[in-house]
């Protein structure tokens, strides 16, 4: 949804974090 974009935005803005997004979602979701 909405989170899912601005986090991914910010997560590839930061530069590879996709560990924490996908932790993110696990613990979120």
């Amino acid at each position: 949804g909405t989170w899912q974009g601005i986090y991914l935005c910010e997560f590839r803005n930061r530069g590879g974090n996709r560990k924490l997004v996908l932790t993110v979602y696990g613990e979120d979701f």
